[in-house]
């Protein structure tokens, strides 16, 4: 009879916990059950390029879902510290991935496009999710590359590539088929008690034809074609996974996010850092470090004489301060909105040119037409968003199958998606990612 009582007591308290997480699930406007959320970012895609016909499966799912064609992105809008600030939900001088190339000063190590998580200083939303019990799936996303290369102990995701490169080999059909084989997979292994719900891919072929045809060519427009068929197989793939094993008919639901790290604007002038520095007759090598990748440059002076420092510094701030297309800053003057400054990381002299503009490594005196190089890239990115529209990238998130009609969310700061996304999975965002989620969740 006792233990009657006992279990008679049991089942009612876990119908109460049972029905309070209902109807908090509900208050914040997700359906009960469990949610998976796809994830997959197409770099370089440029909001409006829904607008040119040839993305169907964009348009079809921006009309059940929530979208913008002006996501905003971080300052500096390039791809390995913008990916970097959605997973993260921080900005660059938080997360420490400053630009695509940069230069640690406290270990003295150049970086370039790096693939190591280590470096990261801020939480990854697919940490994020294991450090709460939620199993992810993260393939080729910028800095998530082979995650045993963490310190013993550190939450990484359930899933990853384990390669420990980005192989630019491969086509996006590759990789993206590999996230969705490496599903399909995760659900025929007996261990696994717990199914991932977040899944994280990258394609990237879009932004290689804004780079090297230009953001107004036709060959850009093949690709954001192409993109969209490979994204409605993609899709469709995992929601056949997700019906075959997961349970909607229970409330589970899977969400579908495609993002972008930045927009595409044409390079119409080139020019020489150094010779904006002042430093082409410097004998070599030269103390003074110059790292620049897309429009941004930081100049680091550690390796200066430090009875030299400051004037080096102002001299090179003053050579620079001739240029009407760029704007620099000593780092300790940056703007406070950019949040960019990091103390290792971060130059001590940061360059931003102006849109339009893109440094060469070629030797020139003064800007010269892009047209004058022939093998010059004909897109860029990395401007400020703030004063260059054209970095403003696509977003949409749609409940798969959803009936309800979309909503344009306007213009949108990039660092509002990780903590959408954690309120998809119904984790708290990591500690650093302060921005609220984006409202209404369709």
């Amino acid at each position: 009879m006792r233990n009657r009582t006992l279990a008679a007591g049991l089942i009612l308290a876990f119908s109460a916990l049972n029905a309070c997480i209902l109807s908090t699930v509900q208050a914040a406007g997700l359906p009960p059950g469990k949610n998976v959320v796809l994830w997959i970012s197409i770099d370089g895609c440029r909001g409006d390029y829904v607008d040119r016909g040839q993305t169907p499966f964009l348009k079809s799912i921006m009309q059940h879902g929530a979208y913008t064609q002006h996501l905003v992105p971080i300052f500096p809008s390039l791809t390995f510290p913008s990916h970097t600030s959605e997973a993260t939900g921080v900005a660059a001088g938080a997360h420490g991935i400053v630009s695509n190339k940069f230069f640690d000063t406290a270990i003295g190590k150049d970086y370039n496009m790096p693939n190591d998580p280590s470096l990261l200083q801020a939480e990854p939303i697919w940490e994020t999710a294991a450090r709460q019990g939620v199993r992810s799936e993260v393939w080729d996303w910028p800095l998530s590359q082979d995650e045993t290369k963490l310190p013993a102990g550190t939450t990484r995701a359930s899933v990853f590539d384990p390669s420990g490169t980005f192989d630019a080999d491969e086509t996006d059909a590759d990789r993206l088929e590999k996230l969705v084989d490496a599903y399909r997979k995760d659900f025929e292994n007996p261990d696994n008690k717990e199914p991932l719900r977040l899944l994280m891919g990258y394609a990237y072929a879009i932004d290689h034809a804004g780079h090297g045809s230009g953001p107004e060519s036709e060959k850009t427009t093949q690709a954001a074609h192409d993109v969209d068929q490979l994204l409605e197989k993609t899709v469709s793939e995992v929601a056949e996974i997700f019906k075959q094993h997961m349970h909607p008919d229970q409330g589970d639901s899977l969400y579908v996010l495609i993002t972008t790290d930045h927009g595409m604007d044409t390079i119409k002038t080139l020019v020489n850092l150094k010779w904006l520095m002042g430093r082409t007759d410097v004998p070599q090598p030269d103390p003074v470090r110059a790292d620049w990748s897309g429009s941004i440059a930081n100049i680091y002076l550690n390796d200066v004489p430090g009875a030299d420092r400051d004037a080096t510094k102002k001299a090179i701030l003053e050579n620079l301060g001739k240029a009407t297309y760029l704007k620099c800053w000593a780092r300790e003057d940056l703007p406070q909105e950019f949040a960019y400054a990091n103390p290792t990381r971060t130059g001590d002299i940061v360059v931003s040119l102006d849109p339009g503009y893109y440094f060469t490594k070629n030797d020139v005196a003064g800007p010269v037409p892009a047209e004058s190089e022939p093998r010059a890239l004909k897109g860029m990115h990395g401007y400020d968003p703030a004063t260059d529209d054209k970095m403003q990238g696509f977003m949409v998130l749609e409940r798969y199958g959803s009936d309800q009609p979309g909503h344009d969310l306007g213009k949108i700061d990039t660092l509002r998606i990780h903590p959408t996304v954690a309120k998809l999975l119904g984790i708290e965002p990591a500690s650093g990612a302060k921005e609220p989620p984006l409202e209404p969740i369709p």
